[in-house]
């Protein structure tokens, strides 16, 4: 499936709408200022009602959406970006994070590893490495699949919004 975010892209917005299914319209979530929970029925609580586990990885913009009564936040500090390897670093973090909470297969998980996002932000979305951190993400991606029983586990990888080519939120 393709989401397609309203202009500005921004994180929350998407974030919310990829687990609410409404867009920011109906969510209300249509900036990255929002400092409360969403208030509609998400694909966590849903998942929890069932008495199925689901678990969030990720960063802290994640416990601003999702209280944890119905969904176990794994969330990371998000330090100051100084370098490639800083931005680096985090999603190698991110993924060892991922890891443990795979291990306990949880019946559906959000991984969010930031590199990309953190890339583009600080390089550019046509920079070098942006299309480092791309391939770093990839493969961390991978790795983590081989980790999945399928059969069991359901799987949401999320990036984020585009960037323009200078840098900063994708633009129309």
């Amino acid at each position: 499936r393709v989401l397609q975010v309203g202009q500005p892209s921004l994180s929350y917005p998407g974030w919310t709408t990829i687990s609410t299914g409404a867009w920011p319209e109906q969510s209300g979530v249509s900036s990255n200022d929002v400092e409360r929970a969403v208030e509609l029925d998400t694909i966590f609580a849903a998942a929890s009602r069932r008495g199925l586990d689901t678990a969030i990885v990720g960063t802290g913009g994640w416990r601003t959406l999702f209280d944890t009564e119905n969904v176990e936040l794994n969330i990371l500090s998000q330090p100051e970006y100084n370098s490639l390897g800083d931005v680096l670093a985090l999603d190698e973090r991110l993924a060892k994070e991922a890891r443990e909470v795979l291990i306990r297969q949880p019946h559906l998980v959000l991984i969010h590893l930031l590199g990309v996002d953190n890339a583009g932000h600080g390089f550019g979305g046509a920079s070098a490495e942006y299309a480092e951190v791309a391939v770093a993400a990839d493969r961390l991606i991978s790795d983590l699949m081989a980790l999945i029983d399928l059969s069991t586990s359901t799987v949401l990888v999320t990036s984020d919004h585009g960037h323009i080519d200078s840098g900063g939120h994708g633009g129309y």
